[in-house]
């Protein structure tokens, strides 16, 4: 008895023993290794071969080493007959599986264990930002939240004023109530205002009773990674280490046109060549007199003689064609195409305001990018989620956001859409917005000529002759456009190929007047695909090809992926 008891508790020592001394980061080495080219990474997918996650407890009716025996040397144990390892070398179609007889049990043991977490979904990577502070769980999820659903209000910064508070630091701010009051306040802050809460009114008061946008359908789980992600901008996850360049001081000197020296040279070699044409032939009548011979041909011509002749006519006619037809073709190749196309907007919006000075993003307001094929241009009704509290801008005042207003039919005086708008006489609008204009800029000096100025300027920005009421969308002018035949998905790019609007439209948080920064031309877009590599991490629409570049990028084969490798040049790719 005593003997059982001495083996069961020495079992139980080695297999703790064993668990304890599993190593996760150890055996994603492993799998990463020896695994990954036939085996998906999240281990229930079949590729090559089966998702890995369950081998063990498929393995359960045989020794732990049989298991061990088939990683190391499958084809051995299928020769034995082993009934397990026959079924699993018939399903995959008689494919032989990679021997790996050098694997020691720790490995092994270390794999499955990774694989098994994997699975399970209890396996967290250990991920770390440019200062070194771990990424907590929820943070990512917490960034797309607080992107679809704050960025228009709350500072990108977690500190900094906006309509609402920097969001860093709010659950301490609260501490001294439940959690669930929290909750209840990004749900329907109003409710909870009206209900006398304290905290909720002292927030109301302080952002000028401006009414906090209410998100009911978001969950206790949301709202907390909302704030996980906040907490962590604020000690600095996430955050991208800059490097320090030195910025020469010497001005640049501009590039000047040397075209015109060019024509000038060439002019001058065409003269020589024709003087040094009818100086040899003159030399020539004269030698072939002096021998007493008679020349073919006749005394040669002038100088200028030559200058006139057919051959060289002929020459600069000729020149002059191939001159003129690759003038005309290069002009030709930029047709359609307008880069540094900058126009004025019916209503000056200032993209180094939104994007630059105050961080929206940029999918906040152009969510379709993400989304569809075409980006589109925001509804004034996502103007109104931040001006329906900031009414004066900073650059203009109450000039171009009356615009956006009246465009709308929202009353900035009331704060709520004007019933009917549509229908109302433009003398009726017009008083509206006179008042409104009025009110908002009672200390100015000249007021009833700042009213007038800025009345004519809706009229302006609003009216045509083919829209004669200031009531309906605003006619923005389109800066960026593609020939038909050009197709171009903007979700492709922005959600599966992560790229940032940035890489297409140029550095538009620096731009007052936003401008076509790229030339948006076939070999612009043919050199990106060639040079940009594919990011396979995390990436599940690439997921299903990484394994056949896999052991060319490990072997030193290639270095990189790029778009244009996995059919990114293919003609249909663009024109279908």
């Amino acid at each position: 008895m005593n003997k059982k008891i001495l083996g069961f508790i020495l079992f139980f020592v080695m297999m703790s023993m064993s668990m304890m001394a599993q190593d996760l980061d150890k055996g994603k080495k492993v799998f990463k290794d020896n695994c990954a080219a036939c085996h998906a990474g999240n281990m229930k997918d079949k590729l090559v071969g089966p998702g890995l996650g369950g081998s063990e407890e498929r393995w359960a009716d045989f020794p732990k080493e049989d298991l061990y025996k088939w990683i190391r040397n499958s084809m051995g144990l299928v020769e034995t007959g082993h009934k397990r390892a026959v079924e699993v070398f018939e399903e995959y179609s008689k494919i032989q599986m990679t021997p790996f007889p050098n694997l020691t049990d720790e490995e092994i043991t270390d794999m499955l264990a990774y694989v098994d977490a994997v699975y399970k979904g209890t396996y967290k990577k250990k991920e770390a930002n440019a200062g070194g502070v771990a990424i907590p769980a929820g943070f990512a999820e917490g960034k797309k939240l607080f992107k679809d659903n704050c960025a228009a209000c709350h500072a990108g910064n977690m500190k900094d004023k906006l309509i609402g508070p920097g969001l860093g630091g709010t659950e301490e701010r609260w501490a001294d109530f439940p959690k669930e009051d929290l909750y209840s306040w990004v749900r329907n802050s109003t409710a909870l205002v009206e209900s006398g809460h304290k905290r909720a009114n002292a927030v109301f008061e302080e952002f000028g009773k401006v009414q906090m946008t209410p998100f009911p359908n978001l969950k206790d789980e949301e709202i907390k990674n909302i704030f996980i992600y906040a907490e962590g901008v604020l000690a600095g996850v996430g955050a991208k280490k800059e490097e320090t360049k030195e910025v020469a001081t010497t001005a640049v000197a501009p590039k000047r046109n040397y075209t015109w020296v060019y024509a000038v040279l060439f002019a001058l070699l065409g003269l020589l060549g024709a003087f040094l044409w009818q100086r040899g032939s003159k030399l020539e009548y004269e030698a072939a007199i002096a021998r007493g011979e008679t020349p073919v041909g006749g005394e040669p011509k002038s100088f200028l003689g030559t200058l006139l002749s057919g051959p060289v006519r002929s020459f600069i006619l000729f020149a002059l064609t191939v001159g003129l037809t690759f003038f005309a073709a290069d002009r030709a190749i930029g047709l359609g195409r307008q880069n540094g196309y900058q126009p004025d907007q019916p209503i000056k919006f200032s993209h180094k305001t939104h994007a630059g000075d105050n961080k929206i993003d940029c999918q906040f307001c152009h969510d379709g990018a993400r989304r569809s094929k075409h980006s589109n241009v925001p509804e004034g009704s996502t103007c109104i989620k931040c001006h329906a509290g900031i009414k004066k801008g900073s650059t203009y005042g109450t000039a171009e956001l009356t615009k956006i207003y009246a465009a709308l039919g929202w009353d900035p005086s009331t704060g709520k859409y004007i019933p009917n708008y549509n229908n109302l006489s433009q003398d009726e609008v017009k008083g509206i917005f006179t008042k409104w204009i009025k009110s908002a800029n009672s200390d100015a000096k000249d007021l009833d000529a700042l009213v007038d100025s800025q009345w004519n300027g809706i009229k302006s920005s609003l009216t045509n002759p083919m829209k004669p009421n200031v009531q309906g969308p605003v006619e923005w002018i389109r800066v960026h456009a593609l020939p038909d035949h050009v197709y171009f998905n903007h979700s492709q790019h922005v959600k599966v190929g992560g790229l940032e609007c940035q890489t297409c439209h140029g550095k538009v948080e620096e731009m007052d007047v936003l401008r076509q920064s790229s030339p948006l031309s076939m070999g612009w877009c043919i050199n990106c695909h060639r040079e940009t590599p594919v990011d396979f991490k995390d990436n599940p629409y690439y997921q299903e090809q990484f394994p056949w570049h896999k052991k060319q990028m490990e072997d030193g084969t290639i270095d990189k992926v790029t778009v244009g490798d996995l059919g990114g040049l293919e003609c249909q790719k663009c024109h279908y």
